[in-house]
């Protein structure tokens, strides 16, 4: 399933949405921890990486993300650089501010 995501810059970002657990790729990628509570998604946390399969698989944000009820990781991956991904990140972050981003 696709999943746009409107950033603060009004800017859309398309995610597929993957239930838990998520067999990660080892690519880069900006992802979205989220949960799905009633008839919305509700981002946990906002995060961009140079390996996803990496980066999940030890994320000290996980657990945050569990205790606030995550359901669902959203992920984008992208072969774009580092500083696009960065400025998707921050543009998510200040749109939606995530409860384990802060």
């Amino acid at each position: 399933m696709l999943i746009e995501w409107m950033g603060a810059r009004g800017y859309g970002y398309v995610y597929d949405s993957y239930t838990i657990p998520i067999e990660p790729l080892e690519l880069p990628a900006n992802y979205i921890f989220v949960a799905w509570q009633g008839n919305e998604w509700i981002p946990l946390y906002i995060g961009q990486t140079d390996n996803f399969a990496k980066r999940i698989n030890n994320h000290e944000k996980l657990q945050c993300a569990f205790d606030h009820g995550m359901t669902h990781i959203h992920v984008r991956y992208s072969r774009s650089q580092r500083l696009e991904r960065i400025l998707e990140e921050t543009d998510l972050i200040d749109m939606w501010n995530p409860v384990c981003n802060n």
